[in-house]
């Protein structure tokens, strides 16, 4: 088992690697859920990440989908919802009968695993919660208040897809980190431009759309870059030999012998080109 002051970074062709469990142990627990997490705690990884929604009375729950039918008991719009409601449902048995009565949990239980431990946390908030205007109830406020609360300022990455969101959240508070979230063609995007007017602090694509020249670019602008979602080995030795700073995966524990299998090999492919 891993406790707070075991957690090391790990490794590759001399730079530091963030291994961020993606959902938590999401290929072997229900994703988004407390066991998933607690077992990222235990498995090496340094970096946990989760997704964040509101509730139909504005309340911050943890799930990844808009709809509940995928992974809980429920059907229909998340957002239709109210938090006791959904704190009622069944998380866990989708993904196996041993998980029966794990429910989804809100945003400070997870956090609360956290506040006394070295490990990072990304928090991903979802799209679909952005407010046509900033509410002062408004899922912005909310997440910082929960990173504020637990004392995470200097640990904590906020990541969206919804990069308004992003900007708010700076507006908020400069001082956190952001990340943009993107999946389309990484040639078409004006890294620069994008650093300027958000001031991220990682930028995180799809892992398939990654190319080495990318990012150098990236980290000549003070870029970090974590791609998602990686799961292979294929697409860990991809990455790691594209020069990433880290990388989302469901296997925090493959992740973690790749890295160190192909640090055996010497990192060669930490010199890859296009």
């Amino acid at each position: 088992m891993v406790t707070a002051d075991q957690v090391v970074r790990p490794q590759f062709s001399g730079r530091y690697i963030e291994v961020i469990a993606h959902r938590g142990c999401s290929g072997s627990y229900p994703e988004n859920t407390l066991p998933a997490f607690q077992a990222a705690k235990e498995s090496g990884a340094t970096m946990i990440e989760l997704d964040v929604t509101l509730t139909q009375d504005r309340k911050l729950i943890v799930i990844h989908d808009e709809t509940l039918d995928r992974t809980t008991s429920g059907r229909g719009e998340v957002g239709s919802w109210k938090f006791r409601e959904l704190r009622k449902l069944d998380a866990g048995s989708w993904f196996d009968p041993a998980f029966r009565g794990v429910r989804l949990p809100a945003l400070s239980q997870v956090l609360r695993l956290y506040c006394n431990h070295s490990m990072h946390v990304n928090i991903e908030i979802k799209p679909e919660c952005l407010d046509e205007h900033l509410q002062p109830d408004g899922i912005e406020y909310q997440v910082v208040h929960e990173i504020d609360r637990f004392y995470l300022r200097d640990r904590v990455i906020v990541s969206s897809f919804g990069w308004k969101i992003l900007e708010r959240i700076s507006a908020i508070d400069s001082s956190l980190r952001t990340a943009l979230l993107y999946e389309g063609n990484l040639k078409q995007i004006k890294l620069k431009k994008l650093s300027k007017k958000y001031k991220m602090f990682s930028f995180n694509p799809f892992w398939g759309k990654l190319y080495p020249d990318f990012v150098r670019r990236a980290h000549d602008l003070g870029l970090k870059v974590f791609p998602y979602t990686v799961n292979s080995w294929q697409e860990m030795a991809f990455s790691l030999c594209a020069g990433v700073d880290g990388a989302f995966t469901n296997y925090p524990n493959r992740f973690l012998q790749a890295i160190r299998d192909l640090d055996t090999l010497g990192g060669e492919a930490g010199n890859s080109t296009d």
